[in-house]
């Protein structure tokens, strides 16, 4: 018989074992496969809530001990038992052997803090691709659905959890607060080699903006904003990686009043480029470059040039 402990990666020592139930455990031949060619089982069992379990009968022979939990990465470990008769040796001991479980890549902890270092509690924090970032920038259009980015809220004290992809080697990570007195988006850069360490999202505080574009007649125009600071588009369902969050939409993202066409949102005192594309007609139509700061009116209009007239027809 063959007894399994299985733990987390980061407690080995024993006086803080995380022990994990429910792991899926499996002894299997991978050379020997049925006839459906799948791998051979020999023994299946999953562990209890002190991470353990018991796989009987084990043959001899050269075997692979898969174990798998939610949430973490699946760990093989190869086995060879070479044991004798039980009839020559009736006093066999069971042989054990502890199983430890990393997180599904490299878990990333953190805190997202604003003015003060006052803990931001409720921010939804996900990883920032570079790539997919250029793609934006650039105008492509992603080929079907993206998938969801990996991210977590954080918590009354502002902490956070990610999970990192196999193979992440220096990120980003983008906050989205809702706090009205904050700025609704920021960013931290990972530095290489600390990984493993803990990272502080600063969020710069904020001042409420109402930007509204008008026509040469001072007639609301009716279309889309996106406003850049040109690392962070605050134009939230315009970035692609927070547009695949399920739910951003409705919790986080700002939306222009169906009335007016206005766009209420909050932005640190920095400088902006902001561009409108309308709705009829269809198209780039303005942009502007602003400086948020002391003194930046409350409710600003963006103004639109004359459009020039279409030219008349000429006779035949």
């Amino acid at each position: 018989d063959l007894g399994v402990i299985v733990v987390e990666e980061a407690s080995r020592q024993p006086g803080d074992r995380i022990l994990l139930s429910g792991a899926r455990v499996r002894l299997r031949r991978p050379r020997l496969r049925g006839p459906d060619g799948a791998d051979t089982v020999l023994a299946e069992a999953s562990t209890d809530g002190e991470g353990r379990c018991d796989l009987r009968d084990v043959p001899p022979g050269e075997h692979e001990l898969v174990v798998e939990a939610a949430g973490h990465a699946p760990t093989r470990v190869l086995l060879s038992f070479r044991h004798r008769d039980r009839r020559t040796s009736p006093h066999l001991r069971r042989g054990s052997i502890l199983v430890t479980l990393g997180g599904d890549g490299t878990v990333l902890r953190g805190r997202v803090v604003g003015p003060g270092r006052r803990p931001v509690p409720g921010a939804l924090v996900c990883l920032d691709d570079p790539g997919m970032r250029r793609t934006a920038h650039l105008g492509a259009r992603p080929r079907g659905p993206l998938p969801a980015p990996r991210f977590a809220f954080t918590d009354a004290t502002g902490a956070f959890e990610l999970t990192l992809p196999e193979g992440a080697d220096e990120v980003a990570v983008l906050a989205c607060t809702k706090q009205e007195d904050l700025s609704p988006l920021a960013r931290a850069e990972v530095p290489h080699g600390r990984l493993d360490g803990p990272v502080v999202v600063h969020v710069p505080a904020a001042a409420p903006v109402e930007l509204r574009v008008v026509d040469a007649g001072g007639l609301a125009v009716h279309g889309r904003l996106q406003v850049s600071d040109g690392i962070l588009s605050y134009d939230l369902l315009g970035d692609p990686q927070l547009a695949a969050v399920p739910g951003l939409a409705e919790a986080l993202a700002p939306q222009p009043d169906p009335a007016t066409g206005a766009l209420h949102l909050r932005l640190p005192d920095g400088g902006y480029r902001v561009r409108f594309d309308g709705d009829d007609p269809p198209g780039t139509l303005g942009t502007w470059y602003l400086r948020v700061g002391p003194g930046f009116p409350r409710e600003h209009e963006l103004r639109l040039p004359p459009r020039k007239a279409d030219p008349a027809p000429r006779g035949l």
